[in-house]
């Protein structure tokens, strides 16, 4: 939840930002405190809460009450709409990069022919060009060179710079 609070996770249908009322935070100083939502900024895949030095706790959402077979029938519908679209059935961290403005990231890294390349057992998706797989025993290494090599790869041939979507930890 907290990654999703900070990074604002979302979909096609919307993000997590459009459902929040207020956040609750531990702070530098081991205090709890609550951020209302007016207090708080969402964007396309970011947050106010991106890179603030805080522990999310939780949050309060304001959701829309449905039956359970209207939840089911939905749910039922986007993941038949994902699995058609997106490699759901291999080993992947989802999404990579983040859509520039004009054109999607998985349409740019497909036009420019990255489907298929690889780096060790680390693979863009033929199913989808914004999602690397996990062929075998891919590491975080190779996952992250394939990642460069597919920012390289759009920026010769269309000058876009992709930003990841992912976050990376620790030393590169």
């Amino acid at each position: 939840m907290g990654g999703a609070l900070a990074t604002n996770a979302g979909t096609d249908t919307g993000s997590i930002g459009d459902l929040v009322i207020e956040v609750t935070a531990l702070n530098q100083n081991g205090a709890i405190a609550g951020y209302p939502r007016d207090q708080l900024v969402y964007r396309y895949r970011w947050s106010s809460l991106s890179g603030a030095k805080l522990i999310i706790l939780g949050a309060k959402l304001s959701l829309q009450p449905a039956a359970p077979e209207d939840v089911r029938a939905k749910i039922n519908r986007l993941l038949k709409k994902r699995s058609a679209r997106q490699p759901i059935h291999d080993k992947s961290a989802g999404s990579i990069f983040k859509n520039p403005e004009a054109i999607a990231a998985g349409k740019l890294l497909d036009r420019a022919g990255a489907k298929g390349m690889s780096v060790g057992d680390a693979e863009v998706s033929l199913t989808h060009a914004n999602f690397i797989i996990n062929r075998g025993r891919a590491t975080a290494a190779e996952v992250r060179a394939l990642i460069e090599k597919c920012q390289q790869l759009v920026l010769q041939t269309y000058e876009i710079e992709l930003e990841p979507e992912v976050e990376f930890a620790g030393e590169w």
